[in-house]
């Protein structure tokens, strides 16, 4: 799976607002010069500041 498939598999599994954050976070980390750890990192406080709905 490449970072692209991943980010929009992870898009597709909810519309919650956070959910498409990371999905873009994802996306956009390879347009960028960090590193995989920075994106460790990034996605690590994304999620740690985020509260994603359970609704379905």
């Amino acid at each position: 799976m490449t970072i692209d498939e991943a980010a929009s598999a992870i898009g597709r599994t909810s519309p919650d607002v956070a959910v498409q954050g990371l999905a873009s976070l994802l996306a956009e980390w390879k347009l960028n010069a960090d590193n995989v750890d920075e994106l460790r990192g990034q996605v690590e406080r994304y999620i740690g500041n985020s509260w994603i709905s359970a609704q379905r």
